[in-house]
């Protein structure tokens, strides 16, 4: 009899442990379902932003094309990768954060990838900051909450324009656009139609008028070089 009860004893235990496998191997099939399921929505999220940001070499700079008669002007991702390189030499030159200068050169154009490029006659600067914010919202929608949050607000400091560094990428983003032109004239392109750009883009570097006691003793180096080197390209 108690042969009997032994074995029942054993089969039991057989039995619960049996049902405990069972158990863990439905988590790890639930989880695993999960994290495909997941793994598969990340993917398709970062599908849309990867094109996104491929597509911003389809966007033609307008001013270009509108006011120019240039065949194949520069585009979008063109012009960022330019400000990209001039950020990181002068931002190192003059002792600012690189990293965050170069990520905010990165992100300053990427929501003309849905709104495209507007030209200041098309637009308002207020109507143009709505439309960029939205678009801008949906593209980095698309990433990790933490990334997302740091870079929405990179971008939202550039678009404030009230710190160093974000008056250091909107200068040099006209300093390249004078290279740019300037590049264009060597290339044939008639001074007057290119004029506008010439003349707009010192406008902006000498009259920026912030006052001295905003500004950090190496952003007002920085600016004073600038401004040299930028009418040495505009004559």
């Amino acid at each position: 009899m108690n042969i009997y009860n032994k074995a029942f004893e054993n089969l039991s235990l057989i039995k619960k442990n049996h049902d405990k496998i069972n158990i863990i191997k439905n988590k790890i099939h639930s989880e695993h379902n999960r994290n495909n399921t997941n793994f598969q929505s990340i993917c398709d999220e970062y599908h849309q932003f990867f094109f996104f940001i491929l597509n911003l070499k389809n966007i033609i700079r307008s001013g270009w094309s509108s006011k120019t008669n240039i065949k194949d002007p520069e585009s979008v991702a063109e012009h960022t990768y330019s400000l990209c390189l001039i950020g990181m030499l002068f931002s190192d030159m003059f002792g600012f954060k690189t990293e965050r200068v170069i990520k905010m050169a990165l992100l300053h154009d990427l929501a003309e990838t849905i709104t495209g490029d507007y030209t200041p006659e098309e637009i308002s600067p207020k109507e143009k900051v709505l439309k960029e914010r939205t678009a801008i919202k949906k593209i980095l929608g698309l990433l990790p909450k933490k990334i997302r949050s740091e870079y929405m607000f990179i971008w939202k400091e550039y678009t404030l324009n009230n710190t160093d560094t974000s008056r250091l990428v909107h200068n040099l983003d006209k300093f390249e656009m004078l290279l740019q032109a300037n590049l264009y004239l060597n290339k044939g392109i008639s001074y007057e139609s290119l004029r506008t750009f010439f003349e707009s883009g010192l406008d902006y570097l000498n009259n920026k008028n912030v006052p001295r006691n905003k500004i950090s003793s190496n952003y007002a180096e920085f600016d004073k070089f600038l401004l040299k080197l930028s009418r040495k390209f505009s004559l």
